[in-house]
């Protein structure tokens, strides 16, 4: 690299890749994900992936506004997460290139994406029993076969790792409880428990690094 050289990188936070990846395997990443160092920048969809970016940077002067846009910058981080996890190799490519042709069952991913889209309400496991349309043993022994977790379980999993993503981000005057409760947590105690075990340290450690 010459002395005088311009460099572009893109920082993207470990929360967000991690909620992307997940959406994409339709379960819980339970290993850390690990790119390849080595980046070929010439051919390929990573080189692609790199001038989508510099084409977003040379943009902003005349379209910040638009990206500056909630909806629309969230769809763009989504693309560019997206697409960085499909064209880097890392230890998801093979499984990310199988669900390209989902093989869990149709009610499963209903059951899936009910979850994760409401975890913030008061669901009951009738409730998603409802929207899988099978009994709740058979959703229980596949949905736990192909997730990791059991459906209730999972809807913990998910509130836990909302919660964590709104007290990172997290404006002036938010409180741990107040964050608790919009996540369904009506136990603050246990809540506190539960995300230390999780997080190795306490929401208000979590908060309190924000601000």
């Amino acid at each position: 690299m010459a002395g005088a050289c311009r460099k572009l990188q893109v920082a993207i936070r470990r929360d967000s890749v991690r909620q992307v990846l997940e959406s994409l395997l339709h379960r819980p990443a339970t290993e850390a994900l690990l790119f390849d160092p080595q980046m070929d920048l010439r051919q390929g969809a990573v080189a692609a992936w790199w001038r989508m970016a510099q084409r977003l940077f040379d943009d902003w002067s005349t379209l910040g506004p638009l990206y500056l846009l909630p909806d629309l910058a969230r769809d763009m981080e989504l693309l560019l997460i997206k697409a960085l996890l499909l064209a880097q190799p890392n230890n998801y490519s093979a499984e990310l290139r199988d669900e390209a042709t989902p093989h869990s069952p149709e009610y499963v991913r209903r059951a899936y994406r009910f979850i994760v889209d409401n975890a913030r309400q008061d669901l009951r496991l009738e409730d998603i029993e409802g929207v899988a349309g099978v009994s709740r043993q058979k959703l229980y022994d596949t949905f736990r076969s192909h997730t990791g977790f059991t459906p209730m379980a999972f809807l913990k999993h998910c509130r836990l790792e909302g919660a964590r993503a709104t007290l990172l981000k997290a404006p002036p005057g938010a409180s741990v409880s107040s964050v608790a409760l919009d996540w369904g947590f009506n136990h603050f105690g246990r809540f506190a428990s539960e995300y230390r075990a999780r997080y190795g340290e306490s929401p208000s450690e979590t908060l309190g690094r924000r601000h």
